[in-house]
């Protein structure tokens, strides 16, 4: 894993999507008053200056949207969305590469990736006329919209507006399956999505050109990505030295746990709590950190159902999945 285009690529990343975030933010007029006139499942907004022609569900979202700048400002608004949208397209972007997106009605991989192609052919593999006509694919396609969307791709010249209209049905299957991440309290976040995804300078081109795949091997790559995407702002409010404010504590104080790190504690208090609480210490041959001294044998063995395990810190979760390798070697 490199850390050094880890690091460069999250820090170019917020700036680009808070940017892309705001400028779409702006194309919605939150602050001009407009008439409202429904023409069939339209809704057209105008005033002397602009004219938006809307569907309902991009109506009733740019309403929230309105009300949740009108809560948060629209700073912390700008933060959250290109956050989520951030975050929503690393977690797939290491899901396809490891074949364990969640794409079928009982939540299986059907080996499709979504954002690139295995054979590196321009468009995702989602993209492809077969792949979307899979009777096992669970999203909920309309066809006569997406055919809308391919002609208007075909003047264009691009295919950035079917692929933006096949990665919000896959968002909206996997806020199903993965609620925290893909759902939430994010409900007018689907209308913020970044355009043109898919050009030179597009997120979607650069996650897959500029951070190779092998990085991925790892699953604590999310948690580094995590950690650099907020260091600009980290290194802000570390450098001022004064009272933080409450929505700058988690710049301040939200660490990523090294592997090394996450292992030592893990198999010295999990792993330690089960061999002194057991007669199997041949376990303890596959712990690199373990401290074999000082070992306190117990009478009174543990059946390893009967134990439970809490990070109450969890972050991304990067000790919670070597706490499952261990409880799944014991």
């Amino acid at each position: 894993m490199d850390k050094t285009i880890l690091k460069k690529f999250a820090i170019e990343s917020r700036k680009e999507l808070m940017e892309k975030v705001e400028n779409k933010i702006k194309s919605f007029y939150i602050d001009e008053v407009f008439s409202k006139v429904q023409k069939g499942d339209i809704y057209v907004l105008s005033n002397e200056k602009h004219t938006l022609n809307l569907s309902k569900e991009e109506y009733d979202k740019r309403e929230v949207l309105i009300k949740r700048i009108q809560e948060l400002g629209l700073e912390q608004v700008i933060e959250e969305s290109a956050y989520t949208w951030f975050n929503r397209i690393v977690a797939i972007r290491y899901m396809e590469i490891n074949d364990y997106l969640p794409l079928t009605k009982d939540n299986q991989s059907l080996g499709i990736r979504v954002l690139s192609a295995k054979d590196n052919t321009p468009d995702p593999e989602i993209m492809r006329f077969t792949n979307l006509t899979n009777p096992e694919l669970d999203i909920d396609l309309k066809e006569e919209e997406y055919s809308e969307l391919k002609k208007k791709d075909e003047k264009e010249g691009g295919s950035n507006n079917v692929f933006k209209y096949l990665l919000l049905l896959v968002c909206k299957k996997l806020g199903r399956v993965i609620p925290q991440v893909f759902d939430g309290v994010t409900d007018y976040i689907d209308i913020l999505i970044p355009d043109n995804l898919l050009n030179d300078t597009g997120f979607v081109n650069k996650i897959i050109t500029e951070v190779p795949e092998d990085n991925y091997n790892q699953v604590e790559i999310i948690g580094w990505l995590y950690q650099y995407y907020n260091q600009t702002e980290k290194d802000r409010v570390i450098s001022a030295k004064k009272v933080y404010k409450k929505n700058e504590i988690p710049y301040a104080t939200q660490l990523f746990t090294p592997d090394w790190i996450v292992k030592y504690m893990v198999e010295n208090s999990l792993g330690r709590y089960w061999v002194e609480h057991s007669d199997n210490d041949q376990i303890i041959d596959n712990w690199k950190y373990f401290i074999k001294y000082n070992i306190e044998k117990q009478k009174e063995l543990i059946n390893p159902t009967e134990i439970t395990f809490i990070d109450p810190c969890c972050g991304s979760g990067h000790i919670l999945v070597y706490a499952f390798e261990v409880l799944y070697q014991i």
